[in-house]
């Protein structure tokens, strides 16, 4: 049996990621069950493989080792770098997220030998999920069984689990069958809903080569893989967290401080109506803001106090960003001004968010001013004038007066000096 290389190379490509929405709906527990591979059987090696129709029974396959473990899974929103030999592709996925996308992919190979021309017939796959809008759980075992009308034994069995801590089921997102005809490049085949919804032996999706006609030639060239990708569904819980921060905590009369609102829908629903309500304090001269959001606003929080966000998606964010001038000095009173604000949130689904402890900031406002200097007071050393202790008076009666006063002192006056002269003569 030769090893073809193309196979062996689509096996161990990455499969590309799908986005799908999904719908939610109320739990009911499932219970694990006990996972392994079976029936026990044959097993063979690529030197010397099966002289009839079987399948997945040789231990040594060069793409995928043993083939008795032939349903794995992994996580395609992940990378997986050179030193992850198994790409990622395990038994148990233990921590199953919201958004992820999850590929469950089951090996396929007729081990007959090649020269012996034994074809398959009638081939099947059945992978057993828990698509119904009845069935949650933490944990599922997921059972993938491959079918042939002709192999020994006729069915196989092999088993995959996924976890998580909530309940959760799973939905459907693509299913394809790959091989050496229709490659990943290429585009597969796509395989129906059977896949999936069968019960019962000899039920499923049917398999093939050139045609998805249930027959498979036995030699490893021939073989092929299932791919199945799912989404976890998780029951709706609304959920958000308002947060606000500023760039200055201090800062001077005529600065700009920065404010940013961010919006966060941290539930697995989608939130409508968002309204987000923030009114700015008046200490401002002018403020502007810019508004990221993944839908339409409207309102506005320096015009209106407030703004709504028509659609906020699970995981996405909105982002405002307000720059607030400080008044200047002029309106600011002499000391400390205190500027506090806090911001608010309502939506459609949820109208109290998770986390109200992250949503006010504060800026302290210095303002410093000159102090008044009292007048002078006089030195120790230096006396104090008095007060005259009768008070000048003036005006028409008083200045009558001063004029008659020094008319009768001069009159007295030339009286003296005619006295004089008249006493003088009468000596002679």
């Amino acid at each position: 049996m030769k090893v073809n290389t193309k196979i062996k190379q689509v096996l161990n490509s990455a499969p590309k990621r799908l986005a799908v929405t999904f719908g939610l709906v109320a739990a009911v527990l499932v219970p694990l069950g006990i996972y392994a591979w079976g029936p026990s059987r044959d097993t063979f090696t690529m030197a010397k493989p099966a002289d009839h129709v079987t399948f997945n029974s040789i231990t040594d396959n060069p793409d995928v080792g043993d083939e008795r473990n032939f349903l794995r899974v992994r996580d395609s929103d992940k990378q997986y770098w050179g030193e992850d030999t198994t790409n990622g592709w395990t038994d148990t996925i233990d921590n199953v997220q919201a958004g992820h996308t999850y590929t469950i992919r089951m090996y396929v190979h007729n081990n007959a030998a090649a020269n012996l021309k034994r074809e398959a017939t009638n081939v099947r796959a059945h992978i057993d999920l828990p698509t119904r809008d009845t069935i949650w759980g933490k944990q599922f075992e997921i059972n993938g069984y491959l079918w042939s009308d002709n192999a020994e034994p006729n069915e196989i069995w092999d088993n995959i689990v996924l976890k998580s801590d909530k309940e959760f089921h799973v939905k459907v997102v693509s299913a394809k069958y790959y091989n050496n005809i229709r490659t990943e490049a290429s585009g597969g085949f796509d395989l129906g809903d059977e896949i999936y919804t069968a019960k019962g032996q000899g039920t499923g999706a049917l398999l093939g080569y050139e045609q998805m006609d249930g027959v498979i030639p036995g030699c490893l060239e021939y073989s092929g893989y299932v791919l199945v990708q799912i989404q976890p569904v998780f029951q709706a819980t609304p959920s958000y967290d308002v947060s606000k921060t500023v760039d200055k905590t201090t800062a001077n009369p005529g600065d700009t401080i920065n404010y940013t609102i961010t919006v966060k829908n941290t539930g697995n629903t989608d939130l409508t109506d968002v309204k987000v309500v923030d009114k700015l304090p008046a200490y401002y001269s002018q403020a502007t803001e810019q508004v990221d959001a993944p839908s339409t606003i409207t309102g506005s929080i320096v015009k209106d106090g407030q703004l709504t966000i028509a659609k906020l998606p699970v995981n996405t964010t909105a982002t405002i960003k307000i720059s607030y001038q400080i008044k200047s000095a002029d309106e600011l009173t002499c000391g400390t001004t205190t500027i506090k604000n806090i911001v608010t949130s309502t939506t459609n689904e949820d109208q109290t968010e998770d986390d109200n402890t992250n949503n006010e900031v504060t800026t302290v406002v210095e303002k410093i001013c000159e102090p008044v200097t009292p007048p002078d007071e006089p030195r120790p050393d230096e006396p104090i004038p008095e007060s005259p202790t009768v008070i000048a008076q003036t005006g028409a009666s008083e200045t009558v007066a001063t004029v008659v006063a020094v008319a009768a002192l001069g009159g007295t006056t030339t009286a003296y000096v005619n006295s004089r002269k008249y006493a003088k003569t009468n000596r002679k």
